[in-house]
Formats: structure tokens, C-alpha cells, sequence
């Protein structure tokens, strides 16, 4: 893969931020970042790479970590980041919604390792463990490398026998081979059996950035 290739991967990536940060066009969102419109859609073509000062002011108005809008060549640079798959979404009451392939993305987290997966938080319902935007970040599910008691008090990603997964604290109570599941907005849940089960490694914070309305940034292209 050549360098032209990693460059329009952070285009595309660049792209994607800004839609889901709500501008549906690349001028608007160049007007509120103050740069040059012919500029930023330079960036998000991929025609010209993203340099440092321009990807830390896109992601602090995306709310995006900014290693995910520099080219891959950079990302390999920063020691401790690795690209891992976003397979789905943690909504009210920690139950979690599988997104199709094609509805998945990649985001660098730093300290994770090849294999982790992450999911996004859509509300606020599960503070103070996690917030709307943040990312949590664990192990793929497997049910063959999980074991009970290592799960003990530990907020995990479960998955139940009908498939149904979920973000909840697993205690060793009730019948034997069962668990309690405790959450931040729902019921508990006793006497569940699980077939898949995997601690939650990272929680990524999404820390709202200001919106810099009417600032002008000199970015060179």
C-alpha cells in the first residue's frame, strides 16, 4: 500500500467525522474550523495530506481523537495507538446494538492491541462508569476464553444464550454456573447464564471540545 493510499484513508476518515459531527457539507464545516475552504477539501479529497496543526483544530471541533485524522504513516510513529473496529453501539441501560460490517469503523486507541474491538456510548444513562460518545474498548467476544471467576465485580461486555449483548457488572451470585447482572439504569438481573464474556479494558472519554465559531486559523496546505 502506498502513501497516496494512507492519505486519502485519513480523507476518508477526516470525511466521515464531519458528517457524523453534523455538517452536511465540507464548506460549512471549513467555516467554522476558519480555514480556506478549497483548503479543507483538499484534506478530505485526500489531494493533500493533513498536517499536525490542521488535524488537532478538525478533531477538536469533531470531538475526534486527533491521531485518527493523520495519515497512517503518522499513526505508526506515535507508539502506543492501534486501529481497532468500532462493532457497535452501548445504548440506555448498557444494552448493546451490532452494527453490520459495512456500518463499522476503525479508531486508534491508545494502550489497545490488535484483536480488542470497541463500542460507542450513544447516552449519558451509565455515568459515571461511561458517557455519551465515550468508546469501550475489550476483547472480541469468544465463548471459549472466558472464565467466571476471573469476572468477579468487574464491568463487562456480556452476551446471553439468545444472543442479546450488554454492558453490566458481573457478581458470582446465584445458582451455580449463573451470575447476578448489576447495570446503572435497569433492573439487576440474577441467575443469568452467559455464553460470552469479556471485561472492558478502556474506556476512551469523549471530552466535548468548544466550537471556535469566527476564528481564522492560518493552516498551510
Amino acid at each position: 500500500m502506498d502513501r497516496a493510499t494512507f492519505d486519502a484513508e485519513a480523507a476518508s476518515r477526516l470525511m466521515s467525522a464531519r458528517k457524523r459531527a453534523g455538517y452536511k457539507s465540507a464548506s460549512a464545516f471549513a467555516r467554522d474550523a476558519g480555514v480556506k475552504i478549497v483548503t479543507y477539501q483538499h484534506h478530505e479529497s485526500g489531494y493533500r495530506p493533513i498536517n499536525e496543526e490542521a488535524a488537532v483544530l478538525y478533531a477538536q471541533l469533531l470531538r475526534v481523537p486527533v491521531v485518527n485524522l493523520m495519515s497512517n504513516f503518522v499513526q505508526k510513529e506515535l507508539s502506543g495507538y492501534v486501529q481497532i473496529p468500532i462493532v457497535g453501539a452501548i445504548r440506555r441501560g448498557g444494552f448493546i446494538v451490532p452494527f453490520a460490517p459495512r456500518q463499522q469503523r476503525t479508531i486508534a486507541i491508545f494502550g489497545a492491541t490488535a484483536g480488542m474491538v470497541a463500542h460507542e456510548v450513544l447516552d449519558d444513562s451509565m455515568i459515571p462508569v461511561c458517557r455519551k460518545g465515550d468508546i469501550v474498548v475489550h476483547e472480541r467476544l469468544s465463548s471459549d476464553t472466558f472464565y467466571l471467576d476471573d469476572l468477579d465485580g468487574l464491568e463487562c461486555v456480556v452476551r446471553l444464550a439468545d444472543g442479546q449483548e450488554m454492558m453490566r457488572q458481573v457478581l458470582l451470585r446465584g445458582a451455580p454456573g449463573t451470575v447476578t447482572l448489576l447495570a446503572h439504569n435497569a433492573a439487576p438481573m440474577h441467575d443469568v447464564a452467559l455464553i460470552g464474556a469479556e471485561p472492558v479494558r478502556l474506556i476512551q472519554r469523549n471530552i466535548p471540545a468548544r466550537r471556535y465559531r469566527g476564528r481564522r486559523t492560518n493552516i498551510a496546505a
